[in-house]
């Protein structure tokens, strides 16, 4: 049986009172976190499949290391002044 310990404030009359309803979960924040960096992890991964794809796990490392290898040595578009 919950007892009512926790000191509150009646809004309604500005007293100081004991409070009949306690929760528990006092915040979302800190299992927010939690659906945040699962989502994260989520997105990551589906962005990194879809830039360097491939059959196998293998393949998907062969073409990030290519695509690493590669970085400097693409040109861009613009033309040098």
């Amino acid at each position: 049986m919950n007892r009512p310990v926790l000191e509150t404030v009646d809004l309604a009359t500005g007293e100081s009172t004991i409070s009949f309803k306690e929760r528990t979960d006092v915040t979302a924040v800190p299992a927010m976190g939690v659906v945040g960096e699962a989502m994260m992890a989520l997105v990551l991964a589906n962005e990194s499949l879809r830039k360097f794809g491939g059959d196998s796990v293998a393949e998907f490392v062969r073409n990030h290391h290519s695509y690493v290898a590669n970085l400097g040595s693409v040109v861009s578009g613009a033309r040098p002044a």
